[in-house]
């Protein structure tokens, strides 16, 4: 009994000094530090809402300063294509000029005759000119001096107004020809004794050609505007060469194909109706812009991507939920076969409005599928 005391006796101790041993290890092992959670911030907070708009909105104001040099570029094509319908209309001025001086235009009212012509004394509505107008410019000073001379008054080649078998609309235009560009003086009248009281005509050396010009009265138009219903055919031409509409048998495609840096969307009125009705029956749009970058360009990338949301914006104006809209953008540009870049077929935006029935928004399919 006394050695079965005994050796539960060290066998206690023995259990004693390993749970000491183990409470000195425990002890010097490095603790974890638990955080107590009162610094933590929830992610939905209104701090994180607005640091979100804040970085979202200085990240516009810089993509908008980046793109200030393409804006001014686009008011410069502005200018140059106002020009270049300013100067398409001086040219078709001077090609009518040319054609009537030579002799083309049939039209007694338009034909215009030079310095050296005179015009037919057959038809009885031309009004009679002057001798003078038949020689050089050179000669005209001695010429005038001695047929003033010898001629003092010629009531029926220069008083034009006294001309009584004239039409009254043709001696208006010449005479009004006569004063806008030939330097006429009118002084004295038809004779000291003429009862008609017209002036007399005293026509100087010509300067250059004679331009038949419409008289101030009667002007309708002015320049301005002549040059606008010039140009405007031409510009709705180029404006519907840029848009394209495909029709397919659950999508409609609308292809516009934006001017180099410009992310304006501006369809054309045709083309608004169409997207309109699209928008209203799609339950599902997706944008994709191209552009004809190469990789790495940070700047055609942040232009083809606002080409995109422009776009959205315009369908969200036009009622189509946001969520509905995908979006996708190529930045790079496209290569033909051969392997050669094309730029222009590549800077393209496409709206692809997924349909049921496309004939809603073309009425013209039901024919083709017809």
């Amino acid at each position: 009994m006394k050695r079965d005391g005994g050796r539960w006796a060290r066998r206690m101790v023995a259990a004693l000094l390993l749970l000491a041993v183990m409470e000195l290890d425990l002890g010097c092992a490095p603790k974890p530090v638990v955080p107590s959670g009162w610094r933590r911030v929830t992610i939905n907070s209104d701090e994180a809402i607005a640091n979100y708009h804040e970085h979202v909105t200085r990240t516009m104001e810089e993509r908008q300063g980046r793109t200030l040099w393409q804006r001014q570029l686009d008011l410069l094509n502005q200018q140059v294509s106002e020009l270049r319908g300013v100067v398409t209309y001086l040219q078709l001025k001077q090609q009518d000029y040319d054609r009537m001086r030579t002799g083309h235009s049939h039209d007694a009212t338009e034909r215009i005759p030079s310095r050296r012509m005179r015009p037919s004394r057959s038809t009885p509505q031309d009004p009679p000119v002057p001798d003078d107008l038949a020689a050089p410019p050179s000669e005209m000073n001695g010429r005038n001096l001695e047929s003033r001379r010898a001629k003092p008054e010629r009531r029926t080649d220069a008083c034009v107004g006294a001309t009584t078998q004239s039409d009254e609309g043709s001696a208006r235009l010449w005479n009004d020809a006569f004063q806008r560009l030939s330097g006429i003086s009118q002084s004295g009248t038809c004779g000291e004794g003429s009862k008609t009281g017209t002036k007399l005509v005293r026509v100087k050396p010509l300067s250059g050609p004679l331009i038949a010009h419409e008289a101030p009265g009667h002007r309708s138009r002015t320049e301005t505007e002549k040059i606008l219903d010039d140009t405007r055919p031409r510009m709705v031409a180029w404006v519907n060469a840029r848009e394209k509409l495909e029709v397919r048998n659950h999508a409609v495609i609308f292809r516009a194909r934006p001017t180099q840096g410009v992310t304006a969307f501006t369809p054309s009125r045709s083309s608004q109706e169409y997207l309109k009705k699209a928008a209203a029956q799609s339950p599902f749009v997706e944008v994709r812009s191209y552009s004809d970058g190469s990789e790495g360009d940070q700047s055609v990338e942040d232009v083809t991507r606002m080409r995109a949301e422009v776009v959205r914006s315009y369908l969200v104006a036009l009622g189509v939920p946001a969520m509905n809209i995908d979006l996708k953008v190529f930045p790079v540009v496209v290569h033909d076969s051969a392997g050669q870049a094309i730029p222009v077929k590549s800077r393209r935006v496409e709206i692809e409005f997924i349909l049921r029935d496309p004939a809603r928004v073309y009425p013209a399919w039901d024919a083709r599928q017809g």
